[in-house]
């Protein structure tokens, strides 16, 4: 299948943003519980979009953090 649905998209982006707050804890000697990664996940979902914000190509609609919309 040449296109992914947006949900199998979300999935593999809650994966990769649950990876991060994992890291986040363990690089600040953290607990991993269930509260700190709660606690930390919105701190990984901006550094997601961050980076991806910075990787997208000119012309391409991005998504600020406000929750605008602007192409790059």
């Amino acid at each position: 299948m040449l296109f992914r649905s947006v949900d199998e998209e979300n999935k593999d982006r809650e994966v990769i943003i649950g990876g991060m707050a994992k890291a986040i804890l363990k690089l600040t000697k953290q607990e991993s519980s269930s509260a700190n990664l709660a606690r930390v996940k919105p701190q990984a979902s901006e550094t997601f979009a961050s980076l991806r914000r910075d990787r997208a190509k000119p012309g391409w609609w991005v998504q600020l953090p406000d929750g605008t919309w602007k192409r790059k």
